[in-house]
């Protein structure tokens, strides 16, 4: 009976001991708390992508544009010159290897846009849309070739 004993107060003492030791390598939970992660286990953040706004170069879009209006190929037979410049409108001049003249231009939608060039009087008819400022174009020129003073 000894023999039986023996084993037995063992494996009950054994038993007992296991249930009074705490198991560190678990994370104690209880009905009210909540699993916390640590910021190395949290995903990482995926960085969005870097947005670069190019503005114009006005004396560029004015060199493209004169070269689209009189069909030239060589940017480099254009020099465009900046005059005035307001946030809206500018003018300058633009040289060519066989002439030049005056431009103007006025930002819609963002954009810069060649509303006129020439070599003679501003057209009224078409700086009108956009409403130059009078020390830009002091006159201009109607249909019927009259003068108009701004």
């Amino acid at each position: 009976m000894v023999k039986v004993f023996i084993p037995l107060v063992l494996l009950i003492a054994g038993f007992s001991l296991g249930l009074f030791i705490k198991d560190y390598s678990k994370p104690k939970t209880t009905p009210d708390s909540t699993l916390q992660i640590t910021p190395s286990l949290m995903p990482t953040a995926i960085p969005s992508p870097t947005i670069t706004i190019v503005q114009e170069d006005l004396s560029t879009v004015i060199q493209k544009s004169i070269a689209d209006k009189y069909k030239l190929t060589d940017l480099g037979e254009i020099s465009v010159t900046v005059g005035k410049q307001t946030p809206d409108f500018a003018e300058g001049t633009v040289s060519l290897s066989d002439g030049g003249g005056w431009w103007l231009a006025a930002k819609t939608s963002g954009h810069w846009k060649l509303v006129d060039d020439g070599n003679g009087i501003v057209s009224c008819e078409k700086i009108s849309p956009y409403n130059f400022p009078s020390s830009m174009v002091p006159q201009c020129v109607d249909k019927q070739g009259n003068l108009i003073k701004k």
